[in-house]
């Protein structure tokens, strides 16, 4: 009989009974108040969503408010006379000027007004002044320490149509939005002579003003209609830029719609409020406290009345039990096993199975044993199977997935040259028929035509160049991949292929400042599996970004190749954070991981190991120390190593 079996029937009715109740009513409790805190939960989730649409409304009105007052201040501002004089003044010496003037804080334009009259008026940081050409001439920054507006930006402004919209929200090439608004300058017949335009970057400092002025709690943000990103916020410091809608909704109340504005939103736009989830929380706990301790209070008093009444039943059934046991061992003639305290039912349960099961329980337990041991065997063995072929499952997805990274590496590398080619090429073809129309019409004079072949040439360079680019990467990408799902041997370069593999993981890197510095003969060439040699390089550079360095660091990764006498030797080392003594000996164990909040599932190292002890039959060995990076050794044995026939030995590289 097992320890816990034998205190439980030693233990009286009384101790029975009250650890019954305790565990009901702990369940019932627990039932009740996670039901409850549903409840409320949902009851305070939709007076802070009615709260929040409320709010929501005047955070909108507000971004009006500022929409229409920037639009006013820029057409009052274009009214005045001292820059009509100006603009006037200025033409004829803009017809020969081709670069825009620059005008800052310490040197302001002589069109600008004071400094009081500045703060009269909703300015925005940037301001340009057109010409009737719509060229830009005159530039002001607000403060020195700002950006300089980008060129894609400028050029968008000048390609701006002259309609009824003063105000237009655009986007610039590198994804910053600006709010642009224009006024028109005319002359006295009424002519435009020039346009003044007013920009301002809808960032986290353009929002705060929302953070400022209203009452609520609630954050303002934008979200990128066509990346889906956050790309201002007016609480920075709780929601930052780069976030997604998805990552928002798991942690806040949002409530927002489109910017509609019609044509003078020329890029989609979500404007959203919300309220923290952890509000809800707060406001709900101290309610769900008082009526946990309401609850609680009434269990206990009723489990006490309860409980005198069963100690009073059960001094009645013990002495009838004892009178019972008495007569039946008198009746029988046996000698009654003695129990002086314990549950006295159990007793009487025991004192008859021991009448009348004497004899056939030994082999009754021995049969039962045996059939026990065997369904445990069994049950074990289905297990096990299960377990290998879901670790088998696990590490074939593990190697998807990172086929899957280099497939995005890939198609974000080609994106760039591909995306520069079409441009190149759209610019040929508006070459083409603007001159085929001109040679009708009016024919090109000969310093036209030789600036025409120029563009011509460097567009087709430009071409070509990228279009050489890209076809470089297909090739790399589809040497690899054709390496890692069909898994042949075959003779390859091992630094040719190494830098290959990086090239796909540039994607990777080129989103952080770590280097990698590899030291590899380009004379060793092998006879083995390249995309074993691929997916081990990939598992070590991932789990390098994942686990050794944090964010915002500029990491180093060093990769050596050495040959010598009966092996190949690959040494892969970062300056990350390093790990303990007890996590290195784990590293290789599968679903061993320090990063499964951020979604590692501890199979990478793993499949590592199997493909270093296993496809190329060789080992791996790690060194590492908290603070002092990590340092894997990759020993091949000397039979996969060839040397070529006719090595050029060429400088490291650093990628």
């Amino acid at each position: 009989m097992r320890p816990w079996q034998q205190l439980w029937r030693s233990a009286s009715l009384t101790s029975k009974t009250a650890l019954i109740m305790i565990v009901v009513g702990t369940l019932f409790l627990s039932a009740v108040d996670y039901w409850q805190t549903i409840q409320i939960r949902s009851t305070f989730r939709s007076r802070l969503l009615n709260e929040l649409e409320v709010q929501a409304q005047r955070d909108r009105l507000l971004f009006d408010q500022h929409f229409r007052a920037q639009e006013q201040a820029v057409q009052l501002f274009a009214q005045r006379s001292i820059l009509h004089h100006y603009v006037s003044e200025k033409q004829q010496e803009w017809q020969q000027e081709s670069a825009p003037r620059q005008w800052q804080e310490h040197h302001p334009p002589p069109w600008l007004p004071t400094r009081s009259l500045m703060r009269n008026l909703i300015a925005a940081p940037y301001i340009l002044l057109l010409d009737q050409r719509q060229q830009i001439r005159e530039i002001y920054r607000e403060q020195e320490t700002l950006p300089a507006l980008a060129p894609s930006l400028l050029q968008r402004i000048s390609a701006l149509p002259s309609d009824n919209e003063p105000n237009h929200i655009i986007s610039a090439a590198e994804g910053a939005v600006y709010l642009v608004s224009a006024g028109e300058i005319f002359d006295h017949q009424q002519n435009v002579i020039a346009t003044i335009v007013w920009i301002a970057p809808l960032d986290n400092d353009f929002l705060s003003i929302f953070h400022t002025t209203t009452e609520s709690d609630s954050i303002v943000v934008l979200l990128h209609g066509i990346t889906g990103e956050v790309f201002a916020s007016s609480r920075p410091e709780r929601v930052a830029s780069g976030q997604t809608r998805q990552q928002l909704e798991k942690e806040n109340i949002l409530f927002g719609k489109l910017l509609d504005y019609g044509s003078a939103v020329q890029v989609p736009i979500h404007f959203i409020s919300m309220v923290p989830l952890a509000d809800i929380d707060t406001i709900s706990f101290a309610v769900r406290q008082s009526i946990r301790d309401q609850f609680v209070l009434g269990y206990g008093i009723l489990a006490l009345l309860l409980l005198t009444i069963i100690i009073l039943i059960i001094h009645k059934v013990q002495h009838s039990t004892e009178k019972m046991v008495a007569v039946t061992a008198q009746q029988l003639g046996l000698q009654p096993q003695q129990e002086h305290s314990g549950d006295h039912l159990e007793l009487i349960e025991q004192q008859l199975q021991w009448m009348t099961q004497e004899i056939l329980r030994s082999r009754q337990q021995e049969q039962a044993r045996q059939e026990e041991l065997q369904q445990i065997n069994e049950s074990l063995h289905a297990s096990l199977q299960a377990i290998r072929q879901a670790q088998e499952h696990l590490v074939a997805s593990e190697k998807m997935a990172s086929l899957g990274i280099l497939v995005a590496g890939v198609a974000h590398e080609i994106n760039t040259p591909v995306g520069t080619g079409i441009t190149a090429a759209s610019f040929l073809e508006s070459k083409c028929q603007e001159y085929a129309l001109r040679i009708e019409n009016d024919p090109p004079s000969q310093a036209e035509w030789q600036q025409l072949f120029l563009d011509l040439r460097e567009s087709s360079q430009m071409v070509l160049s990228n279009l050489m680019r890209a076809a470089e990467l297909v090739r790399s990408f589809k040497q690899i991949a054709v390496d890692r799902t069909q898994e042949e041997r075959r003779l390859f370069g091992l630094q040719d292929y190494l830098h290959h593999v990086l090239r796909s993981l540039h994607p990777l890197l080129a989103r952080s400042r770590h280097s990698i510095t590899v030291h590899c003969p380009e004379e060793i060439v092998l006879d083995s599996y390249p995309g074993s040699f691929s997916q081990i390089l990939t598992q070590l550079v991932v789990n390098s970004l994942m686990h050794a360095f944090r964010d915002g660091e500029a990491g180093k990764i060093s990769i050596d190749v050495l040959r010598r006498e009966h092996s190949l030797h690959i040494f892969y080392a970062d300056d990350g954070c390093g790990m303990s003594q007890e996590e290195r000996q784990r590293i290789f164990d599968p679903f061993f991981t320090t990063a499964r909040h951020r979604g590692a599932h501890g199979l990478g190292l793993h499949v590592l190991f199997n493909l270093v002890t296993q496809n190329l039959q060789g080992s791996i060995h790690c060194d590492t120390a908290p603070g002092q990076g990590t340092r894997y050794e990759i020993i091949i044995p000397q039979r996969d190593t060839y040397q070529s026939s006719s090595p050029s030995p060429r400088a490291d590289e650093e990628t």
